[in-house]
């Protein structure tokens, strides 16, 4: 779509007109779903203008506590081609999985 400006110059009694054409950028259509979201990121599409900034809110899971574990040496071998196939750390890789454990077990015992 294009507009333009027009400016006139009113201290000559002659008729100059100035022309800008430029582009109004079109507004973008919302992802219909979290699915053509994610492709839609992946492609490189600049995401900011389908976020509701207003409406966003930061989830924050409480207070850290470290935990330690003591797993056999071939089950971490295993965990970390995993996490290198996947571009992930193995701490994150593991956090992941351990709540998705938890969530599965939430639905089942409900």
């Amino acid at each position: 779509m294009r507009a333009s400006t027009r400016l006139e110059n009113k201290q000559n009694y002659g008729a100059i007109c100035i022309t800008y054409l430029f582009l109004i950028p079109k507004k973008k259509k919302i992802a219909k779903s979290t699915e053509e979201f994610d492709r839609r990121f992946d492609e490189g599409e600049d995401i900011h203008d389908l976020i509701d900034m207003p409406e966003t809110r930061i989830i924050r899971h409480g207070k850290k506590v470290r935990i330690t574990l003591d797993v056999a040496e071939e089950l971490v071998n295993e965990i970390d081609r995993i996490r290198e196939s996947i571009g992930v750390n193995r701490g994150a890789l593991i956090k992941i999985w351990l709540h998705e454990r938890v969530q599965q077990e939430k639905v089942t015992t409900t």
